[in-house]
């Protein structure tokens, strides 16, 4: 395996980060950060005085977390030697209240009171906030009345609420997946940035890298392989990227925390992001959801059961979710089912485990239309069941005080199909699987064409994680530390191919054969982390300083990921953080074992009668290595001025991330030297042999994937919010995003001579053009009013989105002037070395290239939202997107084509209706 080699700068910067992560001595680790004998005694109660058991109790000065046991009684060790303890209470449907203990507390036996969440209430979290959490200096977190305003088909719905994504009408007919910090110029840039997009639910990372649902990437390229767009009605798989949030309801997620910026250590393939999602565990009220817009429509029901004789608690949950892109004839449909059981159980004080069974079923289909003479349809299904485990123990050990295993283990099967009846002139076609000369067949014009592909993806991880503190001097550090391996694998059928119903013939010289996914073998990562967590006052301000450092080996490189996260706060209330950092993403499957390149290089092409014909081809198979593919790497730097006021709070945050290795496809030219070959006729059949000549044959035909891609982005976020003001009951936040990005992919761009041209005498086979590369600007803000009427329980939401600009820029001169000629031995001359380079013609003669891309107005949208809520247990809710049919037009008009392009912004008006009870 190779192993990538370190710079002395990291290798420098990684020891000096062990040494302050290393404890200072067993001395003054052992029984003397805490002393089991000091311990926080109380209970935590409701409106009525009964105790609440599993409510979730976090010491945020020493990042120790325990859980209320029956009757709502808990015991937290205190450690030394703070004087007070922040504890953060959270429960199923209850509003999360934050306490200080002071040191003359610490003996008595407190009582905290959890009140359920209502409308009722005075204060309430409706929307997300910016917070300083252990995973980062700038977290985004929604509550649950936060994803219950939104009234959500799926976890998109909740995430385009977030600074800088522009508000859109609910959907789930296409596949969704998010990107986080660093624009949207699509293609390979997107697929990287959502690739790095991690989605962590209850502490397990839910994996796409087993899908494989792609055609054959020697054909078309990466993004070209994978299945929708105009070749195919089919659009409903996202290999190569991340998970598609439609396949994620949201009524039993209780929190949503949002990584933008620099991510603790403990996470790993987390170049751009992440997603951690935690859902309800505890005893529950029955509730049931409802939500309808147009043709879709969302049912969920839960419950939330506490078994006899400290049985612990089972959450049960189902959800089902269907979409009619028209319901008047319902070609595109989309359904989903997501059922969910968890049993959470205490042994004692010091043991918790936690089981969950997930089960999902996807059905997407295009269904054939009566209409059309094609016959084209298309589905999509899979079925998947994960089974985890998370064991918690709680230990004396001060290195150790918690010990904590997750288990995963996921298995599905996916269906891709696709027919289209084709109506052309006959082809020849080969379907032979080794290299060699000979024969093929010549295909009749008129047949039901298919491709489908069928997928068993397998994929399994463990995450070992201990937790504990111990004295750096007078402070307290809080230590954590573990290991984590992931396995991916798919034995499905693959790609499954029948030579007389091919549904693409010739493409680029290439033709697909069967692929069997059941010999490919599986891809392990494993990783090692530790992470420092350190609290002290310096001259009345308060440090919080976090130092982790992780090493991954994935698909065999070692990578070395130092993460550095630090706030200072001042007891005005002004804080300021800085954070660097290093993450990696190793390639999926689908990067790694692509198809094999089958190359088939026509020699004899005669098709005369039914009774004559011949199609004389050979084939070069050739096996894709990629072991060589590093995994994509990611640096941020992070910094934010931040001010906590009494009835204003203002945050600015600015960014810089450069991504580099980022995964591409990419043509590569290669020649064959082989035999002519003549036909001739014997006894009335075309026969062939050679003629004893030979001939150069060069193709660009089959890809393979590349570290090619690099990306940088920067930008500014700007968030300001007040409290409500009292007179008008409604409380204001503005969010104002500013980002840049740039795009590189550093292959070189090449150009089949099919006209003869020569340079300087020398005839051209192919002209060479230089890397791709693209530059976006974009800025944009969010305005959110929120009035909240207690007394009546009701709550009004107006959002306004502003796009004020989004600009992407291509050098034309850089893009369309080659560089560079090949011969016909494909020996390189630069265009330096020609006497006339400008005979290299263009690279497109397309009118419709623009260098540049402007949006040419301002344009915005604004929605409402109303929830009534009805003795605590009904809420009625109605949002509207694009409230007030906002649909701005541009028109163009090119002079070269002289035709006029429509631009419209804005979809048209939709409205959202839902209901939720509890019994």
């Amino acid at each position: 395996m190779p192993m990538r080699i370190l710079n002395l700068r990291s290798v420098l910067l990684s020891m000096a980060l062990l040494c302050v992560m290393l404890p200072p001595g067993a001395a003054q680790t052992s029984g003397a950060a805490q002393n089991p004998a000091r311990q926080l005694n109380g209970v935590v109660i409701d409106e009525k005085g009964i105790g609440i058991e599993f409510v979730t109790i976090h010491i945020k000065e020493s990042g120790y977390s325990s859980v209320s046991g029956p009757k709502g009684v808990f015991s937290l060790p205190i450690p030394s030697p703070i004087s007070q303890m922040t504890l953060r209470f959270s429960s199923i449907g209850r509003k999360p209240l934050e306490r200080i203990i002071t040191s003359d507390q610490f003996a008595d036996q407190i009582t905290v009171h959890l009140v359920e969440n209502s409308l009722t209430m005075d204060e309430i979290d409706i929307n997300f906030r910016i917070t300083t959490t252990e995973n980062s200096s700038s977290s985004i977190v929604y509550d649950k009345e936060a994803i219950a305003q939104v009234r959500a088909f799926s976890l998109i719905d909740v995430l385009n609420t977030l600074p800088g994504r522009e508000s859109v009408s609910p959907t789930i007919l296409s596949p969704q997946t998010i990107n986080l910090r660093g624009g949207d110029q699509g293609g390979a840039f997107n697929l990287n940035n959502t690739l790095g997009v991690a989605i962590v639910m209850d502490g397990i990372r839910l994996s796409n890298d087993a899908n494989m649902q792609n055609r054959a990437l020697s054909q078309f390229g990466m993004a070209g392989s994978i299945l929708g767009g105009a070749n195919s009605t089919n659009s409903s798989d996202v290999p190569f990227q991340g998970m598609d949030l439609r396949d994620i309801p949201v009524e039993t997620i209780e929190r949503i925390e949002v990584v933008q910026g620099v991510a603790s250590a403990k996470y790993s393939e987390i170049t751009d992001g992440a997603i951690l999602i935690e859902r309800q565990a505890g005893r529950t009220p029955y509730q049931f959801n409802i939500n309808i817009n147009g043709g879709s429509t969302n049912y969920a029901l839960s419950k939330g059961f506490a078994l006899l004789e400290n049985g612990g608690a089972i959450n049960l949950g189902i959800n089902y979710a269907s979409s009619n892109a028209d319901p008047r004839d319902k070609v595109k449909q989309y359904h989903r089912v997501s059922n969910s059981l968890m049993w959470t159980k205490s042994f004692g004080s010091a043991i918790r485990n936690t089981f969950s069974a997930d089960f999902n079923l996807r059905r997407d289909h295009v269904h054939q239309d009566p209409d059309d003479d094609s016959r084209r349809m298309s589905y999509s299904r899979e079925n998947r069941l994960r089974f985890s485990n998370r064991f918690r123990l709680t230990t004396a050990s001060a290195l150790a005080r918690t010990i904590s295993l997750n288990l995963n283990y996921s298995e599905g099967r996916q269906d891709n199909y696709a027919q289209w009846h084709l109506n052309q002139l006959p082809k020849g076609y080969t379907n032979k699987d080794t290299t060699g000369t000979y024969p093929g067949v010549v295909l009749g014009g008129r047949y039901l064409a298919f491709e489908q592909i069928v997928g068993n993806p397998i994929t399994a991880s463990a995450d070992l994680h201990l937790s504990g503190n111990y004295r750096l001097g007078t402070l307290l550090v809080n230590l954590s530390y573990g290991a984590n391996s992931s396995y991916s694998n798919n034995g499905g059928k693959g790609i499954i191919a029948e030579s007389d119903r091919p549904r693409w013939v010739n493409n680029n010289m290439t033709n697909a054969r069967p692929y069997d996914y059941e010999s490919i073998p599986a891809l392990i990562n494993t990783g090692i982390y530790a992470n420092n967590q350190i609290r002290a006052n310096i001259g009345g301000y308060k440090l919080n300083s976090n130092l982790g450092l992780r090493y991954d080996i994935q698909n065999g490189y070692g990578t070395w990921q130092p993460r550095i996260n630090n706030t200072l706060e001042s007891a005005s209330g002004w804080a300021l953080s800085l954070g660097y950092g290093i993450s990696t993403k190793s390639p999926t499957l689908a990067h790694r074992y692509p198809a094999p390149t089958y190359i088939d290089i026509p020699l004899l092409d005669l098709y005369a009668n039914s009774n004559r014909h011949l199609f004389l081809v050979h084939t070069e198979k050739i096996i894709n290595d990629n072991s060589h593919l590093k995994p994509s790497r990611s640096r941020q730097l992070e910094a934010g001025l931040s001010k906590q006021g009494k009835t204003v709070s203002s945050s600015l945050f600015a960014y810089a991330k450069w991504n580099t290795d980022g995964f591409n496809s990419a043509p590569i030219l290669r020649s064959f030297y082989l035999p002519d070959y003549e036909a001739h006729d014997v006894d009335g059949q075309l026969s062939y042999r050679e003629t004893g000549t030979h001939t150069l044959h060069l193709t660009t035909a089959g890809n393979t994937v590349l570290n090619s891609v690099r990306s940088d982005s920067y930008g500014l976020e700007w968030y300001l919010s007040t409290v409500q003001i009292e007179p008008i009951m409604t409380s204001f936040s503005l969010n104002h995003s500013v980002s840049h990005s740039y795009y590189f992919n550093d292959r070189e761009r090449l150009r089949e001579n099919t006209t003869g041209l020569t340079v300087d005498g020398i005839r051209a086979t192919y002209f060479a053009y230089g890397p791709e590369e693209s530059k976006q600007w974009a800025m944009m803000s969010k305005l959110t009013t929120t009035t909240h009427i207690p007394r009546i329980g009701f709550v009004i939401l107006m959002n306004a989105d502003v796009n004020w600009l989004r600009r992407t820029h291509r050098d034309r001169n850089a893009y369309m002037q080659g560089i560079a000629i090949y011969d016909e031995n494909l020996r390189r001359i630069d265009a330096a070395n020609l006497s006339a380079p400008d005979l290299i013609p263009q690279y497109t003669t397309s009118a419709s290239y623009r260098d540049e891309t402007r949006q040419p107005i301002i344009y915005g949208v604004i929605n409402l939202s109303v929830t009534k809520e009805i003795r605590k247990n009904i809420r009625i809710g109605i949002s509207a997107y694009n409230a007030f049919n906002l649909r701005p037009q541009h028109v163009t008009y090119s002079e070269v084509s002289q035709t006029e392009t429509i631009i419209n912004y804005n979809s048209a008006p939709t409205v959202t209706g839902g209901i939720s009870i509890k019994f």
